[in-house]
């Protein structure tokens, strides 16, 4: 007899119901549908060009129209690292977005340590940098946060506070990679902690102009990538709607020495959080509230009555 249900244990229930009934996936997933949207907004926003003329003078050129980006953008067509290349020669910068490990890290499939660690390779320090020994991680704007003074120090390796404080789509990717690495070793506490820093670091990747528009699309995909480990999908939800206001809001900074002070204690003013601790109660600690609740009702009731007869 064919066995139904597979013997790895960080499937989904998705993919094992798709492996039941046979349902293929989609020839090319989500996350590079949104790798290629990303890159191509980049490209669009670094060349100060309209879509149409943008698409003449860096895609088609002297080539004849041929849809092509109409095809990356609604996943019908894969934007190949060759192309993102040769649009990087005209618009520096294109390449480093498209080579975001954020991307791969979003594939809703299982992923090994292996793969994580060689995904976050580039962002480990080296031996001889003058941060060797002492921080974990390394980002490529380094100097360029130690000019503004908004350099936060990783003082280990699941340093969440420091990475979500440090506040750029590198940093994030590092944080995601954690949570998925914590989902391939099966390790639920530190996949817990992980995806509520996911949420809370999301906003300051959500300010970058070329992820805004699709701010939709990724919390989908973040949402989905939480529910592959059911532990962090019962233990925590997302206040959604405040992290769209803290992404939305041209104030409000990850970095602790940019939050406003109370004018009485000159504390900082810490933002609210936007993750939803789950609580478990006791049975009889249910029954209790909800007896309180029905009383409280039936207090409302009676006064209600009252005020209606006395009037």
């Amino acid at each position: 007899m064919k066995r139904a249900f597979p013997q790895n244990p960080h499937l989904t229930v998705p993919e094992v119901l798709r492996r039941m009934t046979g349902e293929r996936r989609p020839r090319i997933g989500p996350h590079l549908v949104l790798r290629a949207q990303v890159t191509l907004s980049y490209a669009l926003q670094k060349s100060g060009l309209p879509r149409n003329e943008f698409a003449d003078a860096h895609l088609y050129r002297e080539r004849s129209r041929s849809r092509l980006m109409e095809k990356w953008l609604s996943g019908q067509s894969t934007l190949f690292r060759i192309s993102a290349a040769a649009l990087d020669k005209r618009l520096p910068g294109t390449l480093p977005v498209f080579e975001l490990p954020l991307f791969e890290l979003l594939a809703d499939a299982p992923i090994s340590e292996r793969r994580v660690a060689k995904l976050l390779e580039p962002y480990r320090v080296k031996e001889g940098h003058f941060f060797y020994g002492s921080c974990p991680w390394v980002f490529p704007d380094l100097e360029a946060k130690m000019a503004e003074k908004t350099i936060v120090p990783i003082m280990s390796e699941t340093d969440m506070e420091n990475l979500k404080a440090y506040g750029t789509a590198d940093s994030f990717c590092v944080i995601l990679g954690i949570m998925r690495a914590a989902e391939a070793r099966g390790d639920l506490s530190m996949h817990l902690f992980a995806a509520q820093y996911v949420f809370r670091a999301l906003p300051m990747v959500l300010k970058l102009p070329w992820f805004a528009p699709f701010t939709k699309e990724l919390g989908r995909q973040l949402f989905r990538l939480r529910d592959r480990v059911l532990y962090s999908h019962f233990y925590f939800d997302v206040n959604w709607r405040l992290l769209l206001r803290q992404a939305r809001d041209p104030k409000f900074h990850s970095y602790r020495y940019r939050w406003p002070r109370d004018p009485e204690t000159g504390r900082f003013l810490e933002p609210a959080d936007p993750i939803l601790p789950a609580e478990v109660i006791s049975g009889w600690d249910w029954h209790v509230r909800e007896r309180r609740r029905a009383n409280a009702k039936a207090l409302r009731r009676v006064a209600t009555r009252k005020k209606h007869a006395s009037a």
